[in-house]
């Protein structure tokens, strides 16, 4: 499960752990990753032990678990504790009237250098806190059913956390969602 040197994913993601980790040349940490040319025995422990009972079993899940951590999805960071509305890009009426929309950007992470677009659109004739769905992507058709029932709909393309526009990484999106709410 580990990536050759100059992958797409590696290349992608490596910017994004730089900015959220503040890490110094992370591009070297993946050189000392093993290269596994076989799949592994998956009742075979990490110290050589066979699995045989089912309490093995258990501790052989939790070292497979964590071998998935480290090399495939990596743990996800702590929120920033930062999240802060930096300013209003682009603020109009859509939809007849119907949907009142904004274009922010969100600042966050060391230093404030992780920057995220979120694209919002209102209920234009409701006020106060109302129920909202968010989406990752841009864009979508149900904006306006969505608005007609009272719905806030907001939405952000990951392509700012994630650059790479030939692939998606859930980690980013999943990353980023927690932070918008």
């Amino acid at each position: 499960m580990t990536y050759e040197a100059g992958s797409t994913s590696m290349k992608r993601f490596l910017p994004f752990c730089a900015c959220v980790f503040n890490m110094v040349a992370v591009a070297d940490v993946w050189e000392d990753f093993p290269v596994q040319k076989d799949l592994p025995d998956p009742l075979r422990m990490e110290d050589g032990r066979r699995v045989k009972t089912v309490a093995d079993w258990r501790e052989r899940r939790e070292e497979m678990f964590a071998l998935l951590l480290l090399y495939e999805y990596g743990r996800v960071p702590p929120a920033p504790g930062n999240v802060e509305l930096d300013q209003v890009l682009v603020e109009d009426v859509r939809n007849e009237g119907l949907t009142r929309y904004q274009r922010v950007l969100l600042k966050m992470g060391p230093e404030q250098k992780l920057m995220m677009t979120l694209h919002i659109y209102c209920p234009a004739k409701l006020k106060g806190s109302r129920p909202a769905m968010l989406r990752i992507g841009l864009g979508d058709e149900a904006v306006r059913a969505v608005n007609e029932r009272g719905y806030i709909f907001a939405c952000f393309g990951n392509q700012e956390l994630d650059p790479d526009t030939l692939e998606r990484c859930p980690f980013t999106s999943s990353w980023a969602l927690p932070r918008i709410i």
